[in-house]
């Protein structure tokens, strides 16, 4: 760790640009402090810290996707951690103390990841946590003790020191530059965010000062009116519905409810299931504009499933599974244009048979599972004659890894064990 440090700390022009170097953090170095940096050895948490805090100040722009998950994953975890020791606590503080000194590297926080909409509120938590800790509110023993005094005064401290920051910062104005370059990504998109959801540029002090302030202020303003909008959909779905047309989050349309529920950010696997699968025609259709978001093309029929089946928690049973994978089955025929597949039905057909296999190989209540053979004979019987080695493919796979059906029902099966047969049979009729 104090190599890695000591490599990174020093960083040249030549390691900073070179796309091998930053590639190597990304797939080994970071992981691993994922994995490994949150140490009751005081000397591995020292240099974690030290090495977050280089990466900072060097490596903000191509790492910002990887730190955005750092900083709550390592320092404000043991921050917050009740069971997290003084020594531990001290090393943060002082990391949050220095970016609290630092305007460039605090209102980079808050320009890319407060004012994203992908990205978690680090900025806010960040100060919010000193708060606490100035007042005893996180990490307060019965006895307090001069450690803790020492903590607190510590988090007052930073606090202070952003103010005075951002006080001395602001009385020297915002001067134009005298060759002002336009932010990174200064185009303006529907969220009004000042970055684009999938950028990992990171606004530097220039471009700070160069940017549009009342953009950056609505981007902030945006994020906040789309997480209340997603708090109220998580508790209330339909009753949500009039207060985020409301709040011109959607337009009323299954389109635009559709694209809310699957481009927000935290909503609630298990409150998207309950308004899709829900019987109402807004949630019927709603559900058809929801499958016409996804981008199958490229994908197997049983990649694609998983990926369309990890994304809610289906509500219900028998109908309600079929008409999700009608529409699934639809989309995919219409966009994969598979030459094996005659028709949507087809794939509606071998997708279900797929769920029914999924239901059978992982479910532990099934003592004798449906072999391959037995699999294949009841597509025949479906009138479906497709190729061995295709669906020996697809069945391996179905029974090597579970299948996420995410069936919001404890007692929930597909088919019924002792019939499975009858249950295809059925479902094509």
């Amino acid at each position: 760790l104090e190599l890695l440090y000591n490599v990174i700390e020093n960083a040249g022009p030549v390691l900073k640009a070179d796309s091998r170097f930053i590639e190597h953090l990304q797939k080994h170095l970071i992981p691993s402090m994922i994995a490994n940096g949150v140490s009751t050895i005081s000397r591995v948490l020292k240099y974690t810290v030290s090495i977050i805090r280089s990466l900072l100040k060097h490596f903000r722009a191509p790492l910002k996707r990887e730190l955005g998950i750092l900083l709550p994953g390592i320092i404000l975890r043991v921050l917050e951690s009740p069971n997290s020791v003084v020594q531990q606590k001290w090393l943060i503080l002082q990391l949050l103390q220095y970016l609290c000194g630092n305007i460039r590297g605090f209102t980079d926080i808050f320009l890319n990841y407060d004012c994203d909409l992908k990205s978690p509120d680090i900025a806010a938590r960040l100060v919010s946590d000193l708060s606490k800790i100035s007042q005893g509110l996180i990490g307060a023993s019965g006895e307090l003790t001069a450690d803790d005094i020492a903590l607190r005064v510590l988090a007052l401290e930073s606090l202070s020191l952003l103010i005075k920051t951002l006080l001395s910062w602001s009385k020297e104005g915002i001067a134009p530059l005298q060759s002002p370059i336009k932010p990174i990504a200064q185009k303006a998109d529907l969220s009004g965010s000042i970055l684009s959801p999938s950028s990992s540029a990171v606004c530097d002090e220039r471009e700070l000062f160069a940017a549009d302030l009342e953009k950056i202020e609505k981007a902030k303003q945006y994020k906040t009116l789309v997480s209340d909008g997603r708090t109220l959909f998580n508790a209330e779905q339909h009753k949500a519905l009039d207060k985020l047309k409301e709040m011109g989050l959607i337009d009323g349309t299954p389109a635009s409810i559709a694209k809310f529920i699957k481009e927000t950010e935290g909503i609630d696997k298990s409150s998207l299931g309950n308004f899709i699968c829900g019987n109402k025609p807004i949630c019927k259709k709603v559900l058809t504009a929801y499958v016409e978001l996804f981008t199958f093309r490229g994908m197997g029929l049983d990649e694609a499933i998983r990926f369309f089946l990890a994304t809610f928690l289906i509500a219900g049973e028998g109908g309600v599974i079929y008409r999700v994978l009608e529409n699934f089955a639809a989309k995919y025929y219409n966009e994969c244009n598979d030459s094996r597949f005659a028709n949507a039905d087809a794939v509606f057909q071998l997708a279900y048979a797929l769920v029914v296999l999924a239901t059978d190989a992982h479910n532990p209540n099934v003592k004798k599972k449906i072999t391959f053979e037995e699999w294949v004979d009841m597509l025949k019987t479906l009138g479906l004659q497709m190729d061995q080695e295709f669906l020996r493919g697809i069945h391996d796979r179905i029974v090597a890894r579970r299948l996420e059906l995410n069936v919001d029902s404890p007692t929930a099966s597909v088919h019924p064990a002792s019939t499975p047969t009858l249950s295809l049979i059925h479902i094509s009729q």
